[in-house]
This record gives structure tokens, sequence and C-alpha cells, in this order.
């Protein structure tokens, strides 16, 4: 899969100067067996299955898969839209059945 480019209109001032796109790459099995899934298969009380995003869990894949630019300061200064943008282009990758190249039954609301 190649990697995911996030527009970011606001702007983010970093000390590589005003970046207006973030590059995130897929992960790699060595980052799968470290981090484990980004979200949890979980029961209602009432027996209905859903799934629990771990945003822990995104935010180790964010900082690891982060291509471009390469300053920390990019995870504290995203506009809450542009978090969930990168939020669900983090769990895109993880979307899609390995073996079948079909998009999973996970839905990607925000």
């Amino acid at each position: 899969m190649p990697n995911t480019k996030v527009p970011v209109p606001e702007g983010i001032t970093t000390h590589q100067g005003v970046i207006h796109e973030i590059e995130i790459r897929e992960p790699t099995l060595g980052d799968l067996m470290e981090f484990g899934e980004p979200y949890a298969y979980t029961r209602s009380p009432d027996g209905q299955p859903f799934v629990t995003e771990i945003p822990s869990t995104i935010r180790q894949y964010f900082e690891r898969c982060l291509v471009s630019p390469k300053d920390p300061i990019v995870v504290e200064s995203c506009t809450l839209k542009t978090g969930y943008a990168v939020k669900r282009a983090v769990l895109r990758f993880f979307q899609q059945d390995a073996s079948e190249g079909e998009p999973s039954t996970i839905s990607e609301k925000a």
C-alpha cells in the first residue's frame, strides 16, 4: 500500500517551516507485533459485538509511521479536524484484509 498523505489546510509551523501535508507510511509486521491492533473487539452487556478504538495505540502508529515532516511537534500541533483525518488515515491501513485485498467490515466513523 502506498504512503498516505493527509492535507493540513491550516498549516503547522515546525522546525522545517510551515507544512501543509502529513505523510504516513503503512505499518510493518514489526510495528503490528510491537503495538498490536489499534482497536479491540468487545461485546455489549446484551451480547452485541462492537469495535473500540485504542487511542494510545493509534498514536503510537502515527508517531512510528510518520514519514514527513519528521518533527514530533506535529502530534501536538494538529487541529482537531486534521487530527481526525490523521486517525482515519492510520486506521485505514488496518481495514484491508491482507489475504484478499478487500476492505474489512470495520466501519470508518469519526
